[in-house]
């Protein structure tokens, strides 16, 4: 309920070195979910106004529509095949020490461990596979009547197609190259605001 302590929060976030907006996704929904809410009041940074009450449950269509639930995904990009450490080459302390402590050219080069990246790495999965596993968290979110506003700020014209499949209706998708997000995320806000005054 503290705006600063969010924002804060926020800032602390720090980019990875690959696209995988299924699992912004999938922790958006999850966190949205009512089976969450035991784990989540055992977090001690929880506010104790929402420990163990949220998250709420879903809107039934016998309800009085008192909770009503909103993701928000942005992406600058689409996603892309991710790339792990094959488990033998992690399957020691020592090893998990030293790509903690390395990064992977340090160790090649300046520690004498030569070899090809592709000698240690695998692919966790595809592109194809991460933007299926999306649309059908995206579809099960709205069976849920979950409102997805989905935004693709400077992504590719495939990540565009993807956001736009992903949101509520045409309406809930918005395209920027950045100099609109402000406006953007103001618009949302206000039709967040008008629907739940309006309840």
């Amino acid at each position: 309920q503290d705006a600063t302590v969010l924002n804060n929060a926020i800032n602390q976030l720090s980019p990875r070195r690959t696209t995988a907006i299924h699992l912004g996704v999938k922790w958006g929904v999850s966190l949205l979910d009512p089976s969450m809410r035991d784990l989540l009041s055992t977090v001690p940074t929880v506010d104790p106004a929402f420990a163990g009450l949220r998250p709420s449950n879903y809107a039934t269509s016998d309800s009085a529509m008192n909770s009503v639930k909103y993701l928000v995904v942005m992406t600058d990009g689409e996603n892309v095949a991710t790339r792990r450490l094959r488990p033998e080459h992690m399957d020691t302390f020592e090893e998990v020490q030293r790509w903690n402590s390395f990064n992977f050219n340090y160790w090649r080069y300046d520690l004498g461990g030569y070899g090809s990246w592709n000698d240690f790495v695998e692919t966790g999965y595809t592109a194809a596979e991460a933007d299926s596993w999306m649309q059908s968290i995206c579809t099960a979110a709205k069976d849920q009547n979950i409102t997805i506003f989905t935004i693709a700020m400077g992504a590719t014209s495939h990540g565009e197609d993807e956001m736009r499949e992903c949101a509520s209706t045409p309406q809930h998708y918005f395209e920027t190259e950045g100099d609109a997000l402000i406006d953007i995320f103001q618009s949302i806000a206000d039709q967040i605001t008008d629907l739940r005054l309006s309840l």
